[in-house]
């Protein structure tokens, strides 16, 4: 109990939840701490250096880059404290970073969850396709028409005026017309 993994301040069960929760190896995560902790020394990384070391790994326009980090780190700082912590940062970079379509809308959701209740609302929704429209150089008329159609694509149970992330991602997955105009990483 109480044992740490080889010189390190993460605890094995640590280890173990990062390694779970984002399929890589005991030894991947060990890795990832070392070369953060030999970045961040104090254990912490802030707004400006997560901006820098994002737009290393993504290509795109620096006002795009810049919105889509500020999102990525809001999401991800999950204490508020105004720093990524270590597991914060892992599990943020591996998100962003991710291939799989279906965890990218799924993470698209997180993003666009703005005030973090597990549930898109209208008024989230249009803000997260005025912003898309605004990083893709694209006229923003009309955003509130195109949300409320999206919107009204997207509840599909009871109609119930909330859109939870299982009926975001299916209604993403199905309907390839919504995609793209919330996909953050195209």
């Amino acid at each position: 109990m109480g044992q740490r993994v080889s010189k390190t301040d993460l605890t094995p069960d640590e280890v173990e939840y990062l390694s779970n929760a984002l399929d890589l190896t005991s030894e991947e995560i060990m890795r990832w701490y070392s070369q953060f902790m030999h970045d961040c020394p104090n254990g912490k990384l802030d707004r400006e250096s997560f901006h820098r070391f994002y737009k290393l790994l993504h290509q795109g326009e620096p006002r795009q880059l810049d919105f889509v980090a500020d999102c990525v780190f809001n999401t991800f700082d999950f204490d508020k404290s105004g720093y990524l912590s270590f597991g914060e940062f892992l599990i943020a970079y591996i998100f962003s970073s991710c291939k799989d379509y279906q965890r990218k809308l799924n993470f698209a959701f997180q993003l666009y969850d703005t005030n973090q209740n597990n549930i898109m609302e209208y008024s989230e929704l249009v803000y997260a396709i005025g912003k898309m429209h605004e990083l893709r150089g694209l006229e923003s008329k009309n955003i509130q028409e195109l949300a409320k159609e999206i919107f009204d694509r997207l509840d599909r149970n009871v109609k119930d005026g909330r859109i939870t992330q299982e009926e975001f991602v299916l209604g993403c997955l199905f309907n390839p017309t919504i995609a793209p105009l919330l996909e953050p990483f195209v």
